[in-house]
């Protein structure tokens, strides 16, 4: 079992090695007289980006670099997601109090501009960046495993070059291959890293024997349809809904557009949804759990990952809920992770009719990062 798992930046994490070409290309090459051409600039890659100018810049290296972060930063504005699936698996990750890290040959501040965009701001208790004199991952990962006490037999790093398998090699830790890019050479680093190269996101969580835990995704048309036909029984049969066209007509519950669900798994098996809505300085909770689900502890789970996920995507704001007051069960399960009750209880009429609610809230994990213009700082 890894206690820790580090991840590279450009080309694991995100599609932004093309990103960084392009920027370095457009910045830099006033400064040296010639269009800088992938290989010359591809030759400095392992460098942080300071390192990579002054190998190419004799004068001024400065304002290249000053020019080069405005490109980046422009440019990385048509690069706002990683690649499919990684978000859900560091939440997956970070759910499970899996030490996540971020290892790379970057720079702080192309580092944070990147996290920024994606919108991982908070997602990696440890960051550890490029050096300008020479390559340092072997060196970031031995200080991790000091800092946190780690075993190498407990930690693992993925990244998609083979720069990143000989790193760790000496640092003596696993390394698993990222090759879900579509420049990925499978065959390349299958012969350096056997057995240890994984062709998607999904193909990794197998490795990391994370696939039979809770895996989720944006909700889809039919899953939808399936929810909308869960049937409770006794008391709880007030959470029944009306058919999805009758919510598609209103432009209500699973069909409301301001609404950001998602379903979620066990292995196969639909066991749930969540709804995460943005409301002003607040984020509105929502949970559904599938009637044969109820009581084994899925709801607790899914909220847990709900919580990460929010503060993935909205960082800095609160979220809050509304439970009728009668449900001790969903309640009990809210304070376990962290909502606790705020002000009386309350009447309030609902979809499913007239009841007595509270209202839970569970404090962000950041405060809000007001920076609007990281190079600048």
């Amino acid at each position: 079992m890894f206690k820790m798992i580090a991840f590279d930046m450009d080309g694991t994490i995100a599609d932004t090695i093309p990103l960084c070409v392009e920027a370095f290309r457009r910045s830099v090459s006033p400064y040296v007289g010639h269009e800088l051409s992938e290989q010359e600039i591809v030759e400095t890659f392992g460098l942080n980006e300071i390192g990579m100018i002054k190998a190419l810049v004799s004068e001024n290296w400065e304002a290249a670099l000053q020019d080069f972060y405005c490109a980046y930063m422009l440019l990385h504005r048509q690069i706002t997601k990683p690649f499919p699936g990684i978000l859900e698996l560091l939440t997956v990750l970070k759910s499970q109090n899996i030490i996540l890290a971020l290892v790379t040959g970057k720079g702080e501040k192309s580092c944070r501009i990147s996290l920024k965009e994606l919108g991982l701001e908070h997602m990696f208790d440890a960051i550890c960046y490029g050096s300008e004199k020479a390559p340092n991952k072997k060196e970031n990962i031995e200080g991790l495993l000091k800092e946190y006490s780690i075993s190498r037999n407990q930690f693992c790093y993925v990244g998609d070059a083979v720069s990143d398998i000989r790193a760790c090699g000496k640092a003596g830790v696993t390394c698993f291959s990222a090759a879900w890019q579509d420049s990925s050479d499978i065959e390349l680093l299958e012969k350096e890293n056997p057995g240890r190269v994984c062709s998607s996101v999904e193909n990794l969580c197998q490795f990391l024997g994370r696939d039979n835990f809770l895996h989720y995704h944006e909700i889809t048309e039919e899953e939808k349809e399936e929810i909308s036909r869960w049937r409770y029984d006794g008391e709880y049969a007030i959470y029944n809904l009306p058919s999805y066209e009758e919510m598609k007509q209103q432009n209500c519950g699973l069909a409301n557009p301001k609404n950001h669900f998602f379903s979620f798994y066990e292995k196969q098996c639909l066991v749930g949804y969540v709804n995460l809505c943005p409301e002003g300085k607040e984020v509105f909770f929502g949970i559904g759990v599938k009637p044969e689900c109820c009581g084994q502890g899925y709801g607790q789970k899914m909220t847990v990952l709900a919580s990460i996920l929010s503060e993935a995507l909205f960082p800095g704001k609160p979220m809050y809920l509304e439970v009728r007051t009668w449900n001790q069960r969903a309640i009990q399960c809210y304070k376990k992770v962290g909502f606790v009750v705020q002000g009386q209880e309350f009447s309030q009429t609902t979809g499913a009719g007239e009841g007595r609610f509270y209202r839970m809230v569970k404090k962000a994990a950041t405060a809000i990062d007001n920076t609007e213009n990281p190079i600048l700082q």
